[in-house]
């Protein structure tokens, strides 16, 4: 059966062996994109293609009550309501399974949940761009999608109904993907959006892909906060991640 054939019965991205599939057709972005995409809650059948990301390449999600947030849920009280980011701050490596995203002792995680999920990011410019790096980590974990989504979801009916369906992805052990660099979109202080490169490599081969994740300041810490647009969205697939600010470890 063609991948065209199988789309219109089921999206592809939602089957088991789409990852193996992947690989042999030399399309191991999309192996990435299926730990995402089955993280999520989405009805449709035919997605369309994600466009290059910007920040209108989807409305920003209005605030979740209590956007104000409250002081630092573990301390980290530096607190700065405006700003961009030209370069990326210090920032050393920790891992998902295979996937190594960035810390900073500055700028969080600075705590841990008992699930051992990394938590609590300055509310800073570097916050949320080490918040939204962070979960995208991960998001590209089979073993962290659930308890990630339990801490870093908005209160509210989407983390309600994202908490109510359980994780089925699977990673691959042929497959490795790296949170290399981001963009920060937008920031001010009560709200961010931050748009996260990853790398991904396996059978000698290298893609690149980005997700722009909806940020706002929460019970003390940067959350996740998807629209039902979100839901239907995919990563875009890119060429290279030109343009963007990376992380070092």
């Amino acid at each position: 059966m063609s991948l065209d054939d199988e789309t219109t019965q089921q999206s592809p991205f939602r089957r088991p062996g789409w990852i193996a599939a992947a690989v042999v057709v030399g399309l191991l972005i999309v192996a990435a994109l299926v730990v995402w995409i089955v993280s999520s809650v989405s009805s449709s059948d035919d997605p369309e293609p994600a466009p290059q990301p910007s920040e209108s390449s989807t409305s920003a999600p209005a605030p979740s009550e209590g956007a104000a947030g409250g002081s630092s849920i573990c301390g980290l009280d530096v607190v700065e309501m405006t700003g961009t980011l030209d370069t990326a701050p210090a920032t050393t490596w920790d891992y998902a399974g295979t996937t190594p995203f960035p810390v900073s002792d500055e700028f969080g995680p600075a705590d841990t949940t008992d699930a051992g999920i990394k938590m609590c990011f300055a509310r800073t410019p570097e916050g949320a761009a080490l918040a939204a790096s962070v979960g995208v980590g991960y998001l590209l974990n089979a073993d962290t999608v659930q308890p990630w989504r339990e801490y870093a979801l908005a209160a509210g009916p989407i983390r309600d109904q994202l908490l109510n369906t359980p994780s089925t992805s699977e990673s691959s052990p042929e497959i490795r993907n790296e949170v290399t660099a981001f963009r920060l979109l937008s920031y001010d202080g009560d709200s961010a959006r931050v748009d996260v490169g990853v790398t991904v490599t396996g059978n000698g081969k290298t893609g690149y892909l980005s997700a722009v994740i909806p940020l706002i300041w929460e019970d003390g810490d940067w959350k996740v906060n998807y629209s039902e647009s979100d839901l239907t969205a995919r990563p875009a697939q890119l060429p290279n991640l030109a343009g963007y600010i990376y992380w070092e470890g």
